[in-house]
């Protein structure tokens, strides 16, 4: 249901960015060639954006819009920040956040827009394609235009430069699917994930993510960070010879080439950043893990701990 109409200012060419997200995220502005990226260092306990800088960068730039990324599902209360800036416009990438919580609600609904990926390595999945969700009518009619061709009311007939961006009947079949059981899939995730947290909790040798108030993770993935590890590549070679596949987490935005001359950052502004993906990694979480080969993956991360 749209409640209002998108605001005239929408079209902002400053927006404030996290700087160590998936690179699509940034990607998705810089096809604009009008937009500036402007990267707040991350948080190392909750490994989103520091929300202390967050808020002095939207102070700074009043008219900048803000990207918010729910960084491997661990949700950022939007309602908190959107009632704190309500002139602010906040977009959502909510592809790894998705089915996840926020004040009373589902991630996605709170900022002027969002997205949503199906991607294989999802929770629900079409192997790939996504969805755009907002409550702005005309952007979600200029958004259906563009993802069509940009096909008029006429058909054949076009009013706008667009893409081929439909979902084919394959992958909205396995979409169906995956949603019939939806709640299988969900019920399983936080089974995982609660014998990941009870098995890491409370540790120092160990940390785990640290959820805002007020705020649900999504559990799409697991990850721990391990105080003290020199790099992401000695963990990777440890738990590959014991056929465990993990991944590290994102990189800074200053690790990619093409986006050098895209941001205004220097090195030292991604400490924590870089921080972070020296010293975290991610752990198997699909549904299909069974308890026995959960066990072998904490197992094993504790003896990694014990020779660290």
């Amino acid at each position: 249901r749209f409640i209002k109409k998108c605001p005239p200012s929408a079209g902002k060419k400053k927006i404030i960015v996290p700087n160590n997200v998936y690179v699509a995220a940034w990607n998705a502005f810089l096809f604009d060639k009008n937009y500036q990226l402007i990267p707040v260092d991350a948080n190392l306990e909750t490994w989103n954006v520091d929300l202390s800088k967050l808020e002095e960068a939207i102070v700074q730039y009043p008219d900048a819009d803000v990207l918010i990324v729910h960084n491997i599902g661990n949700v950022i209360n939007v309602p908190r920040l959107q009632s704190k800036f309500p002139n602010t416009h906040f977009v959502e990438d909510n592809c790894e956040g998705f089915l996840g919580g926020y004040g009373g609600l589902v991630t996605g609904q709170a900022s002027f827009a969002a997205s949503i990926s199906f991607f294989g390595n999802k929770n629900i999945t079409s192997g790939e394609g996504g969805a755009f969700v907002t409550n702005f009518e005309d952007t979600y009619e200029y958004v259906k235009c563009i993802q069509g061709q940009g096909q008029s009311s006429t058909r054949f007939v076009h009013k706008e430069l667009g893409y081929n961006y439909r979902m084919t009947n394959v992958q909205a079949a396995i979409l169906y699917g995956q949603l019939e059981c939806l709640q299988d899939i969900l019920g399983l995730k936080k089974q995982i994930f609660d014998t990941y947290r009870l098995a890491f909790q409370d540790r120092d040798d160990v940390r785990i993510q640290i959820n805002e108030e007020n705020t649900a993770n999504s559990n799409w993935m697991f990850g721990v960070r391990i105080p003290g590890q020199s790099s992401y590549e000695n963990a990777e070679a440890y738990f590959n010879a014991r056929s465990i596949e993990i991944r590290p987490m994102f990189y800074s935005i200053f690790s990619h080439d093409h986006l050098r001359d895209n941001v205004d950052v220097l090195p030292t502004d991604c400490m924590v950043a870089d921080l972070l993906n020296q010293e975290c990694f991610i752990l198997p979480s699909y549904p299909e893990l069974t308890s026995e080969e959960q066990q072998y993956i904490i197992n094993t991360v504790n003896e990694y701990v014990r020779e660290l």
